[in-house]
């Protein structure tokens, strides 16, 4: 049985994990989940608090980057959703949007071309639940997006308008993370963006939930 160390959010779909609190409980595990919740403090990827609703997780945030980085450190694998996902992608050198708007309700993400199949379509429902969003690097792969939906973007340089699009699902392929700005864990377990999710974590991760 795969052991997931299921941080700040018991498991819902994905299998029995266990809550882990500890940076010294992730040799124990086979992957690494972190889940949604409030904002993660600009000051992790080096910028003043502009549109973050207060300053971020506090203690929340010295626990996970404690624990993602034990689990980079051990090359563990690790999936974010939504939160986890920002988080991911600040620890490993990108930025967030602090605030963008158009992101409260589901809406249609597409996938990138290599990854249609395991999405068994190119465009998907997704969740969406955040009000900021990843900037990616440059070693991180967009594996599908939500074209056109933000009009407003905002982080420590300034307001951007216009229609962009949007990353939803990043993977670093080195690291061995991927993240996810929609939630599985809130659909349905044969909805669209669950079965892409699962597929994506035992093809780049290598490992099947249940």
């Amino acid at each position: 049985m795969i052991k997931i160390g299921s941080v700040y959010y018991n498991d819902r779909y994905f299998g029995q994990g266990k809550q882990i609190f500890k940076a010294a409980h992730v040799q124990d595990v086979d992957i690494l989940i972190f889940w949604g919740g409030g904002d993660i403090s600009p000051h992790i990827y080096g910028e003043p608090n502009v549109a973050s609703y207060g300053e971020g997780g506090g203690h929340r945030d010295a626990i996970e980057v404690d624990v993602m980085q034990e689990a980079l450190r051990l090359q563990k694998p690790i999936l974010g959703i939504c939160r986890g996902a920002q988080l991911a992608c600040a620890v490993l050198g990108g930025k967030l949007y602090q605030h963008v708007d158009r992101h409260t309700s589901a809406h249609d993400m597409v996938i990138a071309e290599p990854y249609r199949d395991l999405a068994h379509d190119s465009t998907i429902r997704t969740s969406s639940l955040h009000h900021q969003m990843m900037i990616p690097t440059a070693e991180m792969e967009i594996i599908a997006t939500a074209p056109g939906r933000s009009r407003w973007r905002e982080n420590a340089e300034g307001v951007v308008h216009g229609d962009h699009n949007d990353p939803e699902v990043v993977y670093h392929a080195q690291k061995r993370v991927l993240m996810v700005q929609g939630h599985p864990e809130y659909t349905p377990q044969n909805s669209a963006l669950t079965v892409f999710t699962k597929n994506l974590v035992k093809n780049l991760l290598g490992i099947k939930f249940q």
